[in-house]
């Protein structure tokens, strides 16, 4: 991991970053068609297909990112089951090596985790009426233990409980902020409709 930071190039992240958008979208613009074409046969209306398609591309950016990555240096499998453990170390060897090395590990490991899912909480409760919270974090929760079980048996990745929780705070500030929107939404439709 420290490697990935150490090695930080802006312009690399930038390229890696326009490969992940634009495989994304071409993949959802080939799984929407035909979705939108069968749902137009059936006359069955299509629910936020908006969303639906930002959901799509979100996924297919996140397989990317967490499981079909560029450069894993990784040769045997890896797991931590003790929460935090890696976190600690990674900053304690990065800030005995350089502070400024300490604050990208700790960005790298813990605000990414948590902001790649945040998507995944907010979006899931828009396309689908049935995900509350418990499913909608539950989901999250799958989502991640599917991508770290993934990554260690393609040793592309450290299977790590850390980044499961992470991931999962992840999903449920997404679905806060879902709620909160939706408050706001309601609040702004009940002022125009009293008006």
């Amino acid at each position: 991991m420290l490697d990935i930071v150490n090695n930080f190039d802006a312009t690399a992240l930038m390229i890696m970053l326009f490969k992940i958008v634009v495989i994304s979208l071409i993949t959802t613009i080939l799984i929407m068609i035909p979705y939108y074409i069968y749902k137009k046969q059936k006359a069955e209306k299509i629910h936020h297909p908006v969303f639906l398609s930002i959901f799509i591309f979100y996924l297919i950016a996140l397989l990317i990112v967490t499981i079909y990555r560029f450069g894993s240096t990784l040769k045997y499998p890896s797991v931590n089951v003790i929460p935090l453990k890696q976190i600690i170390d990674n900053f304690k060897a990065a800030y005995a090596y350089n502070a400024h090395l300490a604050i990208r590990s700790f960005t790298y490991n813990v605000l990414g985790n948590i902001i790649w899912f945040i998507p995944m909480g907010f979006l899931l409760p828009i396309i689908g009426k049935t995900f509350d919270f418990k499913m909608t974090l539950g989901i999250g929760f799958v989502a991640s233990l599917w991508i770290e079980l993934i990554q260690y048996v393609l040793v592309v990745g450290i299977c790590d409980v850390d980044d499961m929780i992470f991931n999962t705070l992840g999903c449920l500030i997404g679905y806060c902020c879902y709620k909160v929107a939706k408050y706001i939404k309601e609040v702004i439709y009940e002022y125009k409709r009293t008006s």
